[in-house]
């Protein structure tokens, strides 16, 4: 750190934080882009496969888990803060996404269950993605 008229200024090799807007809009970016290559598989074995849709149900399950634990992992690396409130938040910030684009192009026609487990499928995903990058990451120190 250099000080320099009265500010501290961080020195050029020294890390700049990363928690700006920028890095968690790019996160999400990656986070829709997984969702939006699961929805095309799912849509490929459906027009294929001609499956029933409890099937289709648990393949889009698995996309909010994906997604949210991808952004999870992303989000603790990215702010090198609390792992699990940052993936806690980068599963909640997709879960907003996600509700306020489905809610525009469906009326906001709401099932509280499907809503709520869809909540907390994403956020604890985001979750458990930020505890194992917090965990890759405290074993390669060693």
């Amino acid at each position: 750190m250099k000080i320099t008229k009265g500010r501290l200024k961080k020195a050029s090799g020294e890390n700049q934080p990363k928690n700006s807007l920028w890095a968690i809009v790019k996160i999400l970016l990656v986070m829709y882009g997984v969702t939006g290559i699961m929805l095309l598989i799912l849509s490929v074995i459906l027009w294929k496969l001609q499956c029933s849709e409890s099937i289709i149900s648990v393949g889009i399950i698995v996309t909010y888990i994906l997604s949210g634990f991808i952004g999870g992992f992303m989000g603790e690396r990215t702010w090198n803060g609390n792992n699990v409130v940052c993936g806690a938040a980068m599963g909640f910030c997709y879960f907003l996404i996600l509700t306020i684009v489905f809610g525009v192009l469906d009326g906001f026609h709401i099932v509280l269950p499907r809503f709520v487990a869809t909540l907390v499928l994403c956020v604890a995903s985001g979750m458990l993605g930020g505890i194992i990058s917090k965990r890759n990451k405290n074993a390669r120190k060693r």
